[in-house]
């Protein structure tokens, strides 16, 4: 009996490496995910490889140190990495995958996924711009046109200001001449107008500091696009 059982304890392997886990193992070098096993230098976030801080709970494990995560697994789709048991991921990382399942589930056409995803989104996230923009054309597509406008404009009102998107997105076609969607325009054009000019004072830091210039060249462009427009305009 007390044999048998040592022996499928022998057994034991991290999910991780694939390693035998020992018995005899002390118990600070082995960590418990649900159902699973992990040597303690193996268990790391499965996208980033952040190592994790604090206790140890299925969808709240934060990386150390307050890590940023940098990459993000793309070798399978979100759903299907989201409904691994067996892969611990940081709260970061969740985020992201869950995000990206979205994504998934829109290019899929599956419309009522996505927006029960978006939904629980964005009861973590409700000020978020992009999946306020996200559900407002979820919305739109499935004829709620009412909310369309709604989320469209909380998008708006929590900062995103990408006009050319709105105008152009033809999700928006059955809400395009509503005058709430008109009013929704006048405000992006007002903060594309209202982009404070003491932006350039920390653009030319970053220049001649020599760091991240993509960021400052598209910061740029942001703030110069709208006055081109304008000229063009004015000279037609």
């Amino acid at each position: 009996g007390a044999a048998a059982v040592a022996a499928v304890t022998e057994l034991r392997t991290c999910q991780r490496c694939h390693a035998p886990i020992s018995a005899t193992s002390a118990p600070s070098s082995t960590k418990t995910f649900g159902q699973y096993d992990y040597h303690s230098s193996c268990f790391r976030c499965t996208s980033c490889s952040a190592p994790f801080a604090g206790s140890i709970t299925p969808h709240t494990l934060v990386a150390q140190d307050g890590e940023t995560p940098s990459v993000l697994d793309t070798s399978t789709s979100a759903s299907a990495a989201l409904q691994d048991d067996k892969r611990p991921y940081c709260v970061g990382c969740r985020l992201r995958l869950r995000r990206r399942r979205v994504e998934e589930l829109l290019r899929a056409g599956d419309m009522q996924a996505a927006r029960t995803s978006l939904f629980a989104l964005l009861v973590d996230s409700p000020t978020d711009p992009e999946l306020l923009f996200l559900m407002a054309t979820v919305e739109a597509k499935q004829k709620n046109d009412d909310e369309a406008l709604e989320h469209l404009w909380k998008a708006v009102q929590n900062g995103f200001s990408n006009k050319l998107l709105v105008e152009t997105d033809d999700s928006f076609r059955s809400i395009s001449r509503r005058p709430q969607f008109e009013q929704i325009l006048q405000r992006l054009d007002k903060s594309a107008d209202a982009k404070p000019l003491g932006d350039w004072k920390a653009i030319r830091k970053t220049l001649k500091a020599g760091i991240d210039l993509e960021a400052a060249v598209a910061e740029a462009a942001e703030i110069i696009s709208p006055s081109l427009s304008s000229l063009s305009s004015s000279a037609a």
